[in-house]
């Protein structure tokens, strides 16, 4: 795979942002090859000869986007790569360990399990929600994200697992991702997120402790550091791109060399813009729009030398890493940019009218919610298979179990917990429902006012399609839609596989490989104080074209969902006197939280 005329090599630090068209490649290669044998053929061979990161993403995006591989099962990343998911410290520990083990010394087989401490780095007010940011499922999750419709390849490279509300969907789950992470500074007590300006110092700093396998750290970023002169033309490209991004915005006219001027305030203006600022190869004009995300990354890694005379370029940032981005508080300063310009599209657009609102055939007769309490739980990686040094083979002295190297993590979890809703209806109907979590009070403890809370902070943690009919109808929801359980390891699906295959074990196959966290739907509760209050908002409305729309995503499985668009009824500016209908309903909750 080359860069110019010099190859990626194995030990060289990888970046998608950095290595495109390598990595392009390698994915054409495997996702073309004409069978499943060829496949597995090609992937063996450049397994071992290819960079590692390089190959793992290729991979990856291969399996998901070929139809021969849907029934394949991927190991968790986090096990593949432990590099882009834990510190240096407890990585260089592991690997102590395992060369222990691959010298049949068995001192250390009651010692093979690693705890992780979040607490043990307290730089910022932002390292309080280091259990969040640095959970593998919350990273995890967004990696699988930003797999299903890579920036990076084109409809063709897709084939039919394209998604054409591609660009919408991009908003959205960051839009969804900022609200949620906003949630949990809310929870400790810190305001949303800070915007920031490229003439004044960035404040928050960011040290990731972790390192490539090369030994090379990942950059720093001090705290409060202004923005160097090498910076200058990608913060010039940048700033020009979005400028021209809110100028198609407020016109409501996209330019394209190709198609000329396109309206965004018709059907599909969202996701038209999403894709444009994306960057991706759907949008109307990737040389003018360019790729907002990507160049915000590369200003915000601060993976350029500032102290030196001249340029100096270092290894990839966090941000340049899928499984890494979530970690640097500059992510979500970087998408609170990038989300105002999805509010700013909704804001043009206007508030909904009531009529969009209000469907006098339905009301929400009631809505019970079971009691919510969070509480943190360990949660065991095994890591063995993804450090430098090469897992031991079981002997006399260690055994396999024995000679697997784990970390143990403290995680953000919930009790189970459902929602009742009962809907009366005056005729039988196709329905969908929608059910929003947000805050009462803002972090001074002031009680929120709707149109904030929505904008910033609600999120939608359940929706599914319905019938009702002529009378009273009920909906019980405990499990919710999107929302996904933890992997299991590697070793115990060959352990349930086993089992099956001595029939001993029903081993169902899961067909989407991913989703949003089932564990984080809700935000740390309260131990004192009888709970932390917060609101939730339930919407029911008759099906937009009285049939769903049916989609088969890879990553996230197939579904049934509403022609509207996503988020609706909360993604437009919110009035609070439209929003007290009886086809909606606000219950007042509260979320404790167990020491």
């Amino acid at each position: 795979m080359y860069e110019g005329n010099a190859t990626l090599g194995q030990e060289a630090a990888y970046s998608l942002y950095e290595h495109r068209r390598e990595t392009v490649a390698v994915y054409r290669v495997l996702a073309k090859a004409v069978d499943f044998d060829t496949f597995v053929r090609a992937s063996l061979y450049m397994r071992n000869r290819l960079n590692p990161q390089l190959f793992v993403l290729a991979f990856y995006l291969a399996v998901i986007h070929r139809h021969d591989t849907r029934n394949l099962r991927l190991p968790p990343v986090y096990e593949l790569q432990p590099h882009l998911f834990y510190r240096t410290d407890l990585l260089q520990r592991a690997n102590r360990l395992q060369l222990r083990a691959a010298e049949n010394d068995d001192s250390n087989n009651n010692n093979n399990v690693l705890e992780y401490d979040q607490a043990r780095y307290r730089r910022s007010d932002d390292d309080k929600l280091n259990y969040l940011t640095e959970d593998v499922g919350w990273n995890e999750y967004y990696f699988y994200f930003r797999c299903q419709h890579p920036w990076l390849l084109t409809a063709d490279d897709i084939g039919s697992y394209r998604y054409e509300r591609r660009g919408e969907e991009y908003l959205y789950r960051h839009r969804h991702l900022l609200a949620r992470y906003n949630l949990e500074r809310l929870a400790n007590g810190l305001g949303p997120t800070e915007s920031f300006d490229y003439d004044l110092e960035f404040g928050p700093g960011y040290q990731a402790d972790m390192s490539y396998p090369n030994g090379l750290p990942f950059p720093a970023r001090p705290a409060n550091i202004k923005f160097s002169r090498y910076q200058r033309d990608d913060i010039a490209n940048t700033v020009r791109y979005e400028e021209r991004l809110i100028d198609a915005i407020d016109s409501g006219y996209a330019n394209s060399r190709l198609y000329g001027r396109i309206d965004l305030n018709g059907a599909g203006g969202l996701n038209i813009l999403g894709n444009m600022i994306e960057g991706n190869d759907d949008s109307v004009d990737r040389h003018y729009y360019g790729n907002v995300d990507a160049s915000m990354r590369r200003v915000l890694g601060f993976n350029h030398n500032s102290y030196e005379e001249r340029e100096s370029h270092e290894h990839p940032s966090a941000l340049e890493h899928l499984p890494t981005s979530l970690r640097d508080p500059a992510f979500y300063r970087l998408y609170g940019r990038i989300i105002r310009l999805y509010h700013r599209y909704k804001e043009n657009r206007g508030p909904y009218k009531p009529r969009d609102l209000h469907f006098p055939d339905l009301e929400i007769a009631s809505v019970e919610v079971g009691e919510l309490r969070t509480y943190f739980d360990d949660f065991e990686t095994t890591i063995s298979h993804g450090l430098v040094v090469a897992a031991a083979a079981p002997s006399n002295n260690v055994s396999e179990e024995e000679g697997r190297i784990k970390v143990r993590q403290r995680r953000l979890n919930h009790e189970p917990f459902g929602v009742n809703v009962t809907i009366r209806a005056k005729k039988y109907s196709r329905v969908v429902v929608k059910t929003f979590l947000g805050p009462m009070h803002d972090e001074h403890g002031v009680e929120m006012d709707l149109a904030t809370a929505a904008k910033h902070y609600y999120v939608e943690i359940d929706h599914y399609v319905g019938t009702v009919y002529k009378g009273q109808n009920r909906f019980y929801r405990g499990d919710f839609n999107n929302v996904v359980a933890d992997s299991d390891s590697t070793e115990s699906y060959y352990r349930k596989l086993e089992l099956a295959d001595d029939y001993l074990y029903n081993l169902s196959h899961e067909a989407r490989i991913s989703g949003f966290p089932a564990r984080l739907l809700l935000p740390r509760g309260r131990a004192s104080l009888g709970g932390r209050p917060m609101r939730l908002f339930v919407h029911v409305a008759p099906l937009l074209d009285d049939e769903p729309l049916y989609r088969d995503s890879r990553v996230f499985g197939a579904g049934l969902y509403d022609a509207r668009p996503a988020g609706y009824p909360l993604d437009r500016p919110v009035l609070q006197e439209d929003f007290r209908a009886p086809n909606m309903r606000f219950v007042d909750v509260l979320v404790h939280h167990r020491e």
